[in-house]
């Protein structure tokens, strides 16, 4: 026994002639590293994640997981830069929340791999690369399951509706519209107008201004995201509408005016950002120590947020964007 700590007593001394510290911290870069990529946050959805993410790394004593992002929507030199450097800074994992990016962001990646690094995605549509380790997305089907049945539930008549969808062309948010055009199909409700806001509120709510001018018999918007919902909620109250918004994302702004029991915006479908960012942390950390994990991690539809109940969600959502997430992440 006495022979085999020679080495590290050995070890020890020489660091310490040396000048060089010998407390656990000088032993750091011994873990293995991650790095998650966020686009921005300026938007509710990248906050909630990204605090989930800093607080559940935070916890994480064997794997460094260094959570980063960059100052704009869809900030491709921000993520192309911490990409490159990945390699040189010892990362074994890259995961990333690419926003609108993904195709952007290919040749980078690709490059990566090739030099060790495991790329996973979360909550995005996910690169097209050679090879992706992980993705952790939400169930569309499910949610917008929800959304329809709310709808049916709230105007069990049916009528003309309009859809706003949120950048055309995106793989996740087209799973999304396309699971509400499926999703609709059997119900009363008629799909009369549709317009692509880019998940814009200003773009929202000129197309929701268009829409109330040309169809005058609207009973309902769904617009995607609770983010471009905001424009079609001012559109329907400048216009003293009864015409009712559903949405995706419960986020606080959304919970609030549902709590409060708003004319127009009537529930939101909740996306479950806190479930994700949990998970794709964990994940990535189960990648840098080399263990294997699942291709796909789908998070199931969340319930509804009607007036009746968005008061209990909004509570732990401002929580959470205030940055207190201990009761999420432990």
């Amino acid at each position: 026994m006495k022979s085999s700590m020679l080495p590290v007593v050995a070890s020890v001394a020489a660091l310490a002639a040396a000048g060089c510290p010998t407390t656990p911290t000088a032993f750091a870069a011994e873990k293995p590293k991650a790095l998650m990529l966020f686009s921005y946050l300026g938007d509710q959805a990248y906050v909630r994640q990204y605090n989930i993410a800093k607080g559940r790394a935070a916890r994480i004593e064997d794997v460094q997981i260094d959570v980063r992002s960059g100052t704009a929507r869809g900030d491709v030199n921000f993520f192309i830069q911490e990409i490159v450097n990945a390699p040189a800074e010892g990362y074994k994992v890259i995961a990333v929340n690419t926003g609108a990016t993904s195709k952007e962001l290919v040749s980078a990646l690709n490059e990566a791999t090739k030099q060790g690094i495991k790329v996973m995605s979360f909550d995005g549509a996910p690169p097209p690369i050679d090879h992706l380790t992980a993705q952790v997305n939400y169930d569309p089907v499910g949610a917008e399951q929800e959304v329809v049945q709310e709808f049916v539930k709230q105007l069990p008549e049916g009528g003309e509706i309009g859809v706003i969808r949120c950048i055309a062309g995106l793989s996740d948010t087209d799973a999304f519209i396309n699971a509400f055009k499926d999703a609709v199909k059997g119900t009363k409700f008629k799909l009369v107008a549709e317009g692509d806001a880019r998940c814009d509120p200003e773009k929202s709510r000129t197309i929701a201004e268009g829409m109330l001018n040309a169809h005058p018999d609207l009973v309902a918007i769904y617009d995607i995201f609770d983010v471009s919902a905001q424009g079609s909620l001012q559109a329907l109250a400048a216009a003293d509408s009864d015409v009712i918004l559903g949405s995706v994302g419960g986020q606080e702004y959304a919970l609030k005016a549902i709590a409060g029991g708003n004319r127009n915006w009537k529930f939101t479908v909740p996306y479950p950002f806190e479930v994700i960012a949990r998970t794709a942390t964990d994940t990535a950390a189960d990648l840098a120590r080399g263990k294997g994990v699942e291709k796909l991690v789908v998070v199931p539809a969340q319930p509804v947020q009607t007036a009746e109940n968005a008061g209990g969600m909004l509570k732990t959502v401002s929580d959470v964007v205030a940055g207190n997430v201990d009761a999420v992440v432990k």
